[in-house]
């Protein structure tokens, strides 16, 4: 009896796999043999951040075949379209390899709010199998702030047993405090400054940037008692440092003002 089921399964699982083979898979799209290679230079920056009133960005596009004029069809996905405005092409002249093209941006995106959208090549002027370190399509982060620098002085960790140089910005706009980058490149602290000299950490728990080898991200936790001291110019920051397993601790962080813009 055992032998019959064994029998069966395989007779089954046979026939799945034939029928599978007998699906008509759709084709790739054929490379075009005359394709320029048209690809968005490494000169961009995915992350774009604007200044309050920017109303435009330039994305650059390249391409490894330059001898003659031609212009190449743009496309955008996942875009507001109230809110960018995104060319339907790019014309290079003859002998040009590198053009830029302009974003258009409404005045009306929220500052400090993130949007995103994607940029696509014609498929016709890429080289879509081609192993390579450019690419036919790029997906952009937008963003717009009205932070300018404020103060400069000195930063002091505690948990982390160090001090550096560092500027202070302020956002008229959204009435914040910012360290732009304070403990690692794109872990930004941003705070609120209330008129008794109590600060409010925005948000209330913010990533540092630091991994911890066996526990993962560093968070940081504001705690109560950080506040802003004006008659020595020192901003002090309680804070409760934690991983996914449980707390370091509570430890200050300072920053003493040496000059303000």
């Amino acid at each position: 009896m055992k032998a019959l089921k064994y029998f069966i399964i395989i007779a089954v699982v046979a026939l799945f796999a034939a029928c599978e083979d007998d699906v008509e898979r759709e084709l790739s799209p054929e490379q075009n043999p005359n394709s320029t290679n048209v690809y968005f230079s490494k000169d961009n920056v995915s992350n774009v951040v604007l200044p309050i009133e920017s109303t435009s960005f330039e994305v650059i596009v390249s391409r490894e075949v330059s001898a003659s004029e031609q212009t190449v069809s743009l496309s955008a996905e996942n875009v507001r379209s109230d809110l960018f405005t995104i060319p339907e092409s790019v014309t290079f002249a003859a002998g040009e390899k590198q053009k830029s093209i302009t974003v258009e941006v409404s005045e009306e995106i929220v500052l400090m709010e993130s949007y995103h959208l994607a940029i696509v090549i014609d498929q016709e002027q890429t080289k879509p199998y081609t192993q390579q370190d450019v690419y036919p399509r790029i997906e952009l982060t937008i963003s717009k702030e009205d932070f300018a620098p404020y103060a400069d002085g000195v930063y002091t960790s505690d948990f982390f047993g160090d001090s550096w140089d560092a500027t202070l910005q302020y956002s008229p706009a959204t009435d914040q405090y910012r360290f732009k980058d304070n403990w690692v490149s794109g872990y930004n602290y941003i705070f609120k400054v209330a008129e008794d000299g109590t600060i409010t950490q925005v948000p209330e728990t913010t990533e540092t940037g630091y991994v911890d080898e066996d526990y993962g991200m560093i968070s940081a936790t504001a705690q109560a008692g950080s506040s802003f001291d004006s008659a020595t110019n020192t901003y002090t920051f309680a804070i409760k440092w934690t991983v996914s397993a449980g707390s370091y601790g509570v430890y200050n962080d300072t920053f003493e003002i040496t000059s303000k813009y």
